[in-house]
C-alpha cells in the first residue's frame, strides 16, 4: 500500500521516430545571407522572418556589419580607430615603447628590481593607506627606482589631474 500524499509520475515517453522524421521532412533549404551556406529551416521560422542565417555567429556578424554601415563607422571614421596598426594589443605596446622609451625603460627597471628583491612592493597605497596591490608611479622617469606606490584610483587621479602625491 502506498502512503497518501505522494504522487508518482509515469515515465515520460520519448519522441517517436516517426515524429522526428516528419519534422525533418517539413524543413526547407535556405541560403545563409551572411556566409552563403545552405541550411535547413522549418517553415514556421521562415514565415516569422527568422530563418535568414545558418548560425548565431552569422547573426552576430550581420548585426555588427549593419551597425557599422548605419553609422558609417568603418576604418578611420570609427572613434576607436588607432591608425590601422592591428587588433592585437602587442602592436600598441610597441608603439608605446617607440613613443616613450624613457617611460618604458623606467617601468622595466622597477619590474626587474621587484622580481629580484632589490625593491619591495608594499601592500598598501602611500597616498590613501588603503590595503591593495599598488602600482608604481614615477614622479621623475630619469630616476627609475624612485617610485611611489599608489592604488589604482589614486594613480589614475594623479595622471588625470596632473597632481603631485603628498609625501
Amino acid at each position: 500500500m502506498r502512503p497518501t500524499g505522494i504522487h508518482v509520475t509515469p515515465l515520460l515517453s520519448l519522441t517517436p521516430i516517426s515524429q522526428v522524421a516528419a519534422r525533418c521532412q517539413r524543413t526547407i533549404e535556405r541560403i545563409c545571407e551572411q556566409c552563403g551556406v545552405v541550411f535547413l529551416a522549418e517553415p514556421r521560422r521562415i514565415s516569422a522572418g527568422r530563418a535568414r542565417f545558418c548560425s548565431r555567429v552569422c547573426v552576430g556578424r550581420s548585426v555588427l556589419q549593419a551597425r557599422r554601415r548605419a553609422v558609417g563607422q568603418v576604418g578611420s571614421n570609427n572613434p576607436h580607430w588607432k591608425g590601422g596598426i592591428s587588433r592585437h594589443p602587442y602592436h600598441y605596446t610597441l608603439a608605446f615603447r617607440k613613443r616613450f622609451p624613457h617611460k618604458f625603460l623606467a617601468q622595466r627597471v622597477v619590474a626587474q628590481a621587484v622580481l629580484s628583491g632589490r625593491l619591495a612592493r608594499p601592500t598598501w597605497c602611500e597616498d590613501c593607506s588603503r590595503a591593495c596591490r599598488p602600482h608604481g608611479h614615477h614622479d621623475d622617469y630619469s630616476k627609475p627606482l624612485s617610485v611611489r606606490w599608489l592604488c589604482g584610483p589614486c594613480h589614475r587621479a594623479i595622471h588625470a589631474l596632473g597632481l603631485k602625491v603628498s609625501a
